[in-house]
């Protein structure tokens, strides 16, 4: 028990500054925050395999994916005073922005269900709707304001009440509230899958 609540201990600690650097980094090098994303992105792949959590892979890829699929949608949506990297089309920056901050999402999530060991569906739901919400804003918040990474593409467009941050078209503004619910619903939908293959496997080994 000892040695588990240790391993949790280090993992929520490298975690922390993981979360930590990349911001820093970001802040720091926003003008080559495409670069710093590759790089980070990396070095996710790396602090899974120190950590023994490989198999969180999946939910990085699915984070991609979903990241993938939005900025085909909305990619002349995002324009940048920086020279970020285009790769047909699709601007880097917001790629890897999403892929990783979907992925983050999803590790911080863990750490508080870890705590919260939260039983029934919409309960974990309720939980990642109330974490994702709230970093939503405060990284828009953050960028938009403290960090001037502003997208010049939608500059002309209201930003939400009151913290005056995503100036974008209202589909898109309700779209940045959902991809976090979708990421959590497709992980959720895939986990169930291997549970039942595995489930079902054990039963053909016992026939």
């Amino acid at each position: 028990m000892l040695d588990l609540l240790s391993k949790n201990n280090f993992i929520l600690v490298l975690d922390i500054l993981y979360m930590g650097a990349l911001v820093t980094m970001l802040w720091a090098y926003k003008t080559k925050a495409d670069f710093v994303l590759i790089c980070f992105f990396i070095l996710a792949i790396i602090v899974l395999r120190i950590t023994e959590r490989l198999p969180l892979i999946k939910n990085l890829l699915m984070a991609f994916v979903i990241s993938f699929v939005w900025n085909i949608i909305a990619k002349k949506q995002y324009g940048y005073g920086f020279h970020f990297i285009k790769v047909g089309g699709i601007n880097i920056m917001p790629f890897f922005a999403w892929g990783l901050g979907l992925f983050g999402l999803y590790v911080i999530y863990t750490h508080f269900q870890e705590w919260f060991k939260l039983k029934k569906w919409y309960q974990r739901f309720i939980l990642f709707i109330m974490i994702y919400w709230t970093l939503l804003i405060m990284i828009e918040y953050i960028a938009y304001h403290l960090m001037k990474l502003r997208d010049i593409a939608t500059k002309g467009y209201k930003g939400l009440p009151f913290i005056d941050c995503i100036h974008a078209p209202q589909w898109m503004q309700i779209s940045y509230f959902s991809l976090g619910l979708i990421y959590f619903v497709l992980i959720t939908y895939v986990n169930r899958l291997k549970i039942r293959k595995i489930l079902m496997l054990k039963i053909n080994r016992t026939e």
